[in-house]
């Protein structure tokens, strides 16, 4: 008798239950041989973090089929191209901007067993980690259920029907008309309507936001990094000419690094993140460094500076220091191969060692470069950021290294 559980919209966004990891687990089950996928919007957030399994499971000559759309720039370049590369069969559902194909169905299939999650989460870290979520999941045994069985399989058919089988020049000629958006490009908030009566716009920090401890997305694999440049842009780099970007195949969101603040202000971050992810930092560094001795060798500095927004929390997610618009002097000591921020003493006084910092990109119309949280042991949401981090830093003759991770 066919099983349906109804996906509590809550459990998605506080990490008790997340697509991502049903995903997972059927990926690596003796269940299913056949994984269709009709999802709205696509990017390579979900897809990066469960190559491991996806590449096992198409070693062991299973299927995998896959149905997109691309409206409203939603679906990226990059995903389609994921899916063209390394899906059984890639294709792409569009009418028009003025209809939406909007569908989100992930069916394993197997001789005995099927497992089908169809709901509102789209094939983004969002939908299937961090967003509030709705839908069901339904676990069928075969024949016993083959009425149900047959009815997805007619909704799922249904959408082919009426599909664009995936090719190269097929995404090349939804980019030229701007269908696809393109994960190396900074993020853009939706801008701010003025009131209809012409009164100012209020003066707070925004809409109340709920007291909810959000669970942060699972990492990105460390295996996706090989020390190559990142193509992701920052705001910072972007708005600097001199600046040159290569193309990398991973974008990221976020740096989530302990730090250990030091009395005079300097706070390592760390050389392996910036060879990773170089673009990230606006690495290389176009500035220099003025010594106060003649003497003393200079050292490539970030020219101009960041400007970040900087909230320093303690046991609360209320933040004891906010620095809205901090001038982040940033330096590569090459002679120690060391990357090194300084921060003003506030900082120092309320951040404990080994506390986490989240240096995250801004959006493309922020007047800062960064959003950065740091959270110290004590706080609820230290716990969650370490796990996050998947990587450990040399520890330089320390007993606890440091760790980093990115999302």
């Amino acid at each position: 008798m066919a099983k349906i559980q109804i996906l509590n919209p809550n459990d998605q966004p506080t990490g008790k239950w997340r697509l991502i990891n049903e995903l997972r687990a059927c990926l690596v089950s003796d269940d299913y041989d056949t994984l269709l996928m009709a999802v709205a919007f696509a990017k390579t957030g979900p897809l990066l973090r469960l190559n491991a399994e996806l590449e096992l499971w198409l070693a062991n000559g299973k299927k995998i089929a896959s149905i997109f759309g691309v409206n409203h720039r939603n679906t990226s370049r990059q995903a389609l191209q994921f899916a063209l590369e390394n899906f059984t069969s890639a294709h792409v559902l569009f009418h028009s901007d003025d209809f939406t194909y909007h569908p989100k169905m992930y069916l394993f299939i197997g001789r005995q067993k099927c497992k089908f999650f169809i709901g509102s989460h789209n094939l983004t870290v969002g939908g299937t980690e961090t967003n509030w979520e709705s839908g069901t999941e339904l676990s069928l045994n075969l024949p016993e259920d083959k009425e149900m069985f047959a009815e997805a399989m007619t909704a799922w058919d249904s959408l082919f029907a009426f599909s664009a089988q995936l090719s190269p020049e097929l995404i090349r000629e939804y980019q030229i008309f701007g269908k696809l958006s393109d994960e190396t490009e900074p993020r853009r908030r939706p801008a701010a309507i003025q009131p209809a009566d012409g009164s100012a716009a209020p003066k707070s920090a925004g809409p109340p936001r709920l007291k909810l401890k959000i669970k942060p997305p699972s990492p990105l694999p460390k295996g996706l990094f090989t020390g190559k440049s990142s193509k992701k842009v920052t705001a910072a780099s972007k708005k600097s000419a001199t600046q040159k970007q290569t193309p990398s195949p991973v974008s990221t969101e976020a740096l989530v690094i302990q730090i250990v603040p030091h009395h005079n202000g300097e706070v390592f971050l760390s050389k392996i993140a910036v060879d990773q992810n170089p673009d990230f930092f606006g690495y290389p560094f176009t500035g220099r460094t003025t010594p106060k001795k003649p003497s003393n060798p200079s050292y490539p500095q970030r020219d101009p500076d960041p400007i970040v927004d900087l909230k320093i929390y303690g046991d609360s997610a209320t933040p004891v220091v906010h620095l809205p618009r901090l001038a982040l002097n940033t330096v590569y000591y090459e002679t120690k191969s060391e990357i090194r921020i300084t921060v003003p003493p506030e900082v120092v006084r309320n951040t404990p060692a080994l506390s986490i910092l989240v240096m995250r990109q801004a959006p493309d119309d922020s007047d800062f470069d960064y959003e950065m949280e740091v959270f110290p042991p004590t706080n609820p949401q230290f716990t969650d950021y370490l796990a996050v981090c998947n990587q450990t830093m040399p520890s330089g003759g320390s007993a606890n290294p440091r760790r980093m991770g990115w999302l």
